[in-house]
Parts: C-alpha cells; structure tokens; sequence
C-alpha cells in the first residue's frame, strides 16, 4: 500500500484522481472492469476526459448500491449523471447494470450482480478491476458496514464464498437495504483500488484502519491490508 497525505481536500482529490487516471488507462492494453464507490468517491470522476481513455475495453459499474426509492440517493443513479458516464458510454463503454425491480429481495438482487461480475471476469480472463473505495467515519468501505457485535454473521454475510450480499443494515444507516461486494471479493478480484479518504470526522476510523491490529467487523475498511495494490489518498 502506498499512501499520499495532504492538507487541503481538493489537493488530494487531484491527486487521488490523477492515480485514478492512470489506472484506466491500463484499458489500452487489456479489458478494464472499473467500480466505483458512491459518495466523495465519485467525484474524483469530475473533470475526467472519457475520450483520453480507451473506451472500447472499458466497462464501468458500482461497487454497492443503496436500494432505495429516492433516485438521489442510489449509487448507479449518481454514477448516470456524471459527464464521464455521459461521455465514455457515447463513446463506447460498456455499463455492468444488474438492476431490476427496485422491490425485489435483496438476495435476488445479489445474485443477479454476482453473476454479472462473475460473467464479466470469465470473459475478459486477461481483464483487470479497478475500484474507489471510500471510507466512513463508522470504519465502514463499500457498502460494508461494521458489525462487531456478532463476527459469526459479519463473517458469514462478508468473508465467506459469496462476491456480493444484499442484507438490511437497520439502525446503523440511513439507507439500511444495501447491495455490496463483499471483503473477499476485495481482496481476491480487485487489481488496483484507490482509498479516498477526506475530512476530521473521519480521522478516528482511518487510524483504526492503520493499526497494526484490529477486527474487520469493527472497522471493514481495514481489509485494504490484505487486497493487491491500494493507494491511499488522504487529509
């Protein structure tokens, strides 16, 4: 893991995006899977010029989703409205969109973007995953949200088999129906991923997150330490 520290937050946002950059254009050479996070994470997308990458080797997609009514509020809904999206799908890209039913099971919902990842990786073998991975000031990454409480279900829903989980949250989020790529999808899949973290109150979690020891229910983002190739960028 490599990390960049910075004082300002639009200072590391041109330097997070600058990493950003440089990993889609690995597109040149070999198909590229790119997930994006929601959140701060997307707008690192924000200035991008689609037309400096390749986009015919290029699908992009979300890392988790909120399911939810409130079309503002969902991850892929926000990812449509960015002038990347806008320019790299006239421009060819391909979109990894497993929606239906806004009130189908979370479960269905899971599967049907498990079985698009997995399709997608068996046919680009050479293909890479890129991601952007946020972090919030619950230690949460993704759409992985600590549950230390019980470590047998967190383990079960997160680090098991599956690549993706949709499950109820409840209390602990505003959004608590959630669709998300789980840890060992992170850890076994992604190629390269860009942590970006910005902001005081999140200060705490990222020092949980960078202590020699701690749990991955307490605080999920920690499972940066064990994915290929991280680079964190922060304030």
């Amino acid at each position: 893991m490599t990390t960049q520290s910075f004082s300002h937050e639009e200072e590391a946002r041109l330097a997070a995006q600058a990493l950003l950059k440089a990993d889609l254009k690995l597109a040149a050479a070999q198909p590229i899977l790119f997930l994006s996070s929601g959140g701060s994470c997307l707008h690192l997308l924000e200035g991008l010029d689609a037309s400096d990458f390749s986009l015919h080797h290029l699908t992009l997609g979300i890392l988790d989703e909120r399911i939810t009514t409130d079309l503002t509020s969902r991850n892929l809904e926000r990812l449509l409205l960015t002038d990347f999206f806008k320019q790299a799908t006239a421009g060819g890209c391909s979109v990894l969109d497993w929606r239906q039913a806004i009130d189908e099971p979370l479960e269905q919902q899971a599967q049907r973007f498990e079985t698009a990842l997995r399709t997608w990786i068996n046919q680009h073998t050479n293909g890479q995953i890129i991601a952007t991975l946020g972090l919030g000031a619950d230690g949460h990454t993704a759409g992985v949200l600590p549950l230390s409480e019980d470590r047998v279900l967190f383990s079960s829903l997160f680090d098991g088999s599956a690549w993706v989980a949709g499950y109820d949250a409840k209390i602990k989020s505003p959004f608590p129906y959630r669709v998300t790529v789980t840890l060992s999808f992170l850890r076994e899949h992604v190629t390269h991923a860009i942590l970006f973290v910005t902001g005081k109150e999140k200060r705490a979690a990222l020092d949980a997150l960078l202590a020699p020891e701690g749990a991955l229910e307490t605080t999920p983002g920690r499972i940066i330490q064990n994915m290929k190739d991280v680079k964190l960028v922060h304030t």
